[in-house]
């Protein structure tokens, strides 16, 4: 009977100590890879592992293949629906808009803008999620 409760709370023991060790290392793991706040960044190519853009900038002088990348502060934790939109400062005018239904436990969406035959100009990305504004950013095409 001993050995039993023994080997019992050993076992106990050692499944906490594993999920103390795999939380904290999800925690830090996170923390490393997933920004503060939700944000926007552009580019044209992106990283196969990560998604990130291999080429960030605020200025293009390539329209075609331009992409925007929403990154989320932490995993979705249950299903929502977003609207993204790039609004033209020159004109006022919403040149794209793209609306998402956002699956838990995802970290973020990537879009591509398809600008070609947009003017020059600078043009201001819009994430908001369930009406609300999470996030903006702005860049130029030349």
């Amino acid at each position: 009977m001993k050995k039993t409760i023994l080997l019992i709370s050993g076992i106990f023991i050692f499944l906490f100590s594993l999920w103390i060790i795999f939380t904290s290392v999800l925690r830090v793991y996170y923390t490393d890879t997933m920004p503060d706040n939700y944000e926007i960044t552009f580019g044209y190519k992106t990283n196969d592992s990560n998604f990130d853009f291999v080429d960030s900038a605020e200025t293009f002088t390539q329209r075609a293949e331009l992409k925007a990348k929403i990154a989320f502060p932490e995993l979705s934790t249950e299903s929502s629906k977003g609207l993204f939109y790039v609004t033209s400062n020159k004109e006022g005018k919403v040149m794209k808009t793209f609306k998402i239904a956002i699956n838990k436990g995802v970290s973020g969406q990537l879009f591509n803008l398809d600008a070609e035959g947009w003017p020059a100009g600078t043009y201001e990305c819009t994430f908001e999620l369930n009406g609300e504004i999470l996030a903006t950013n702005s860049f130029s095409l030349q």
